[in-house]
């Protein structure tokens, strides 16, 4: 929506008459005053850049180039099996050494969802029914929210709550994978739901 970065520079030009705009352009409007950003449209979401005033307003280099959750787990085999079988996860690299095994499995493109307090626990509250969240959960967007949960259970997984769709439209089921973290799936459902 090129009519959105549009907006942003308007501004300098003067007000933009948005009474018959949905609140949350003012809300990013806000945000970006507030945080000095600029609105990105990438795919199906609005991402919100940080502007680097030193270099003319441009937004700002992301200098992570690669962000990776490492996972310590008991049994390497059965995990290995759930994320690269059951979940579909390639994996690009591996090693099975005498010092121990691993592997790297490609796992889309990586956001990180930073959560106060009270939103992880309305989070639980929908998917579970209670706080039950460490202060890390992994969560995966997948095609079928519900169907790819009952393949994990089926591989060990244990499910804690959902399906539940949520009230951003997504479809979420929670569970607890074995030897490792909570793990959310969603789908993100169209306006029929």
């Amino acid at each position: 929506m090129a009519g959105r970065n549009d907006e942003l520079h308007a501004r300098e030009r003067g007000p933009v008459d948005r009474r018959n705009e949905p609140a949350a352009v003012d809300l990013l409007d806000l945000a970006c005053s507030l945080i000095h950003c600029r609105v990105v449209e990438e795919g199906r979401q609005q991402v919100l850049y940080p502007v680097d005033h030193e270099e003319g307003g441009e937004v700002a280099e992301n200098r992570v180039r690669e962000p990776r959750l490492a996972l310590t787990v008991e049994d390497y085999r059965h995990a290995l099996a759930l994320y690269r079988d059951v979940l579909g996860l390639p994996v690009i690299q591996a090693w099975d050494e005498p010092t121990g095994s691993g592997a790297v499995l490609e796992a889309g493109r990586a956001t990180l969802e930073l959560l106060s307090v009270e939103q992880a626990e309305l989070i639980d509250r929908l998917e579970v029914g209670e706080r039950v969240a460490r202060p890390v959960r992994v969560a995966f967007e997948v095609e079928d929210s519900a169907a790819t949960a009952e393949a994990l259970v089926a591989g060990g997984a244990e499910l804690l709550g959902g399906p539940v769709v949520t009230p951003w439209s997504h479809r979420n089921v929670r569970l607890r994978m074995p030897d490792g973290p909570q793990l959310t799936l969603f789908t993100v459902l169209d306006e029929s739901g």
